[in-house]
């Protein structure tokens, strides 16, 4: 079951995160994750089993149009083929498709994450390889990154 991210289960989420990821998220991360409304969701298992997240960042462009930052999107290991990151950035598309000013989906994947990289590239999600950034993460041991992204064609949508 997916539920929109609150104050009310942000520790959960601050738990996972902890669990998840190689990085250390700062206060700054929660307060974007909290303000991106529908956009961010977490997953759970049973009523009080949190086991994945997306967590978005919105933001604002000069032409009045939106870009979405994927600053995460994460499940528990041993839930890792049950289809919850599918479910997860199914959800986080259909509201971006569903807002007409959101032009950009975007993340950053470390070099040697593969499996991340492969399913965000997948024909069922199009993401694609911008470029290639050195020293995204310069606290970890492989510190290189991807930008991978997926565009909204706005000009078509809806017409």
């Amino acid at each position: 079951e997916l539920a929109k991210i609150t104050e009310k289960n942000i520790e959960q989420l601050r738990r996972l995160n902890k669990t998840i990821y190689p990085v250390h998220y700062n206060e700054k991360f929660y307060t974007d994750v909290l303000a991106s409304g529908e956009l961010s969701q977490v997953a759970y298992y049973s009523a009080d089993m949190l086991i994945g997240a997306v967590c978005c960042r919105v933001e604002q462009k000069n032409d009045g149009m939106v870009g979405v930052y994927i600053m995460g999107c994460g499940v528990l290991a041993p839930y890792r083929t049950m289809g919850v990151g599918t479910k997860l950035l199914n959800n986080l598309m259909d509201v971006c498709q569903q807002r007409s000013n959101i032009q950009e989906l975007y993340l950053h994947v470390q070099v040697n994450n593969q499996a991340a990289k492969a399913f965000y590239e997948s024909p069922q999600f199009g993401f694609t390889e911008v470029r290639m950034e050195p020293n995204y993460y310069p606290n970890l041991e492989v510190k290189d990154a991807y930008v991978l992204s997926k565009k909204f064609d706005r000009a078509t949508a809806s017409k």
